[in-house]
């Protein structure tokens, strides 16, 4: 006697559709749950329903990423990296424009500097390498220019209440619904410093600060073109949070027109407790820039304008923070820094 054929028989057939189906439904249960258990079934785990979370990944950021000294002065690039356990280095130069690089000798340290760059220095890219038990782990390149004159620069790092003033001009992120600027003598990097309280308002999920220096003013009908903008400054969370956040820009006013520089640099973040450079605002020029409210700009103008015959640029800083509505955050502010590179 010949054994069944299931596909001979509809309703046989139909039963073991269903409870294949069945079958593959309690298994999508299982992985959709994470591996959790199911009555009369072992535990899920590896490789049906994968394994423990992946490590995050490597990372090295230089700060600044791109340097502009002075002939004579030296320049240096100082790496940070995350989620690499005992880290070496090897720093590199590309004098070709990245095609090809050479090791430096010597040059093992998470921090580099050359000693006295000249213009034949101008254009040199410097590649650091990060590696851990053996293997290359993460790399980051960045970028030396070198100028024949030296940069005019605006720096504050006492925050006297007297040489800011609140911009009211906060664009596109929303006025806090309450804040708080005070000068605190101590504990900055080093010494004075200033802390500012943002609460983020009603219906919104961030709000910004803006504030100018009364003091830093480039005009370059007087001083001359600009070629690019350095900036620095130092920031800090007052009380870290896994629930809030703060960036930070550099501000800009020029003929009633407001800027902050763009994104396309390293998160400018303020997360830690302690004192940390923003990351690679360096060589900034007129397309770096993004408008935030003022007088629109026609066709074909140049919006922020470095010219020689553009109007005078003022200097200042942009806070936004991200958090919950109605949640106060308090960050700092030290060291604050504006380099103008002329033509």
């Amino acid at each position: 006697m010949r054994a069944d054929n299931p596909s001979s028989h509809p309703v046989a057939w139909r039963r073991l559709a269903w409870q294949g189906f069945i079958a593959l439904v309690g298994i999508a249960a299982i992985v959709g749950s994470g591996g959790g258990g199911m009555p009369g079934f072992p535990p899920c785990g590896p490789p049906l329903c994968g394994g423990e979370p992946l490590p995050p990944p490597a990372f090295v950021r230089l700060t600044p990423a791109d340097v502009t000294v002075t002939v004579g002065a030296p320049a240096t690039f100082v790496s940070e990296v995350e989620n690499i356990d005992a880290p070496t280095y090897q720093w590199r130069r590309s004098n070709d424009g990245g095609s090809t690089y050479t090791d430096l000798p010597g040059a093992t340290g998470s921090r580099l500097t050359l000693p006295a760059v000249n213009l034949g220095d101008h254009g040199a890219r410097l590649l650091v390498q990060v590696s851990s038990g053996g293997m290359t782990k993460a790399q980051a390149v960045g970028h030396l220019y070198v100028s024949a004159t030296p940069g005019v620069a605006y720096a504050d790092g006492e925050f006297l209440p007297a040489d800011w003033v609140f911009s009211p001009v906060l664009g596109p992120a929303p006025a806090p619904a309450a804040s708080s600027a005070e000068r605190v003598a101590t504990g900055g990097n080093p010494g004075a410093w200033w802390r500012m309280q943002v609460q983020v308002p009603t219906g919104a999920g961030s709000a910004r600060l803006s504030f100018l220096s009364t003091s830093a003013v480039y005009d370059p009908r007087q001083h001359g073109a600009i070629a690019a903008i350095d900036y620095a400054e130092d920031c800090a969370a007052v009380l870290p949070s896994d629930t809030a956040g703060t960036q930070s820009w550099l501000a800009l006013e020029q003929a009633g027109r407001h800027y902050v520089a763009n994104t396309r640099f390293a998160s400018p973040s303020c997360a830690a407790a302690g004192w940390r450079p923003v990351a690679s605002l360096g060589r900034l020029v007129e397309q770096d820039f993004t408008f935030v409210a003022g007088p629109a700009c026609a066709a074909g103008e140049p919006c922020p304008d470095f010219s020689a015959a553009a109007a005078p640029l003022r200097f200042g800083f942009a806070r936004q923070t991200f958090a919950s509505q109605g949640q106060s955050v308090p960050h700092g502010i030290d060291n604050w820094k504006v380099t103008v590179w002329r033509r």
